[in-house]
């Protein structure tokens, strides 16, 4: 028979070489790897703001939809409180004014033709003097 020499050998002290090929490899990968994560994001966060940007778009053009009824309604409003009969109805129901009986209107003279002096209404009292 054949007798088996064993030897104990103690590799605790050895330490491994880094292999430079390996690591220049893993940080090509590190590389696109965040390269990869940063397109990714840039392209989740455009579509982001895309999405915000459309929803402000509608939420202003809602408003200005409001805003063009809101306008219309008081250029309405405006044309009606303007109208020359109801401004006439008002003052003779509410202020109790009436119209000028026919002695009451004077007709004053019509100013000489080239003349630039400013036609002035004239009053039958006296001034006040304080």
């Amino acid at each position: 028979m054949t007798e088996l020499y064993v030897q104990r050998i103690d590799n605790s002290r050895l330490r491994r070489k880094a292999d430079p090929r390996r690591q220049r490899e893993l940080a090509i990968l590190v590389a696109i790897a965040a390269l990869a994560a940063m397109l990714f994001l840039g392209y989740g966060w455009q579509r982001f703001q895309i999405v915000r940007l459309n929803y402000q778009t509608a939420a202003l053009r809602r408003r200005e939809t409001g805003l063009r009824g809101w306008n219309r309604a008081l250029l309405l409003e405006q044309a009606s409180l303007r109208d020359p009969m109801r401004i006439y109805a008002v003052s003779e129901r509410e202020l109790g004014l009436n119209s000028p009986s026919p002695g009451q209107v004077i007709a004053l003279a019509a100013p000489a033709a080239g003349s630039a002096a400013p036609v002035l209404a004239e009053s039958r009292r006296p001034a006040l003097r304080y």
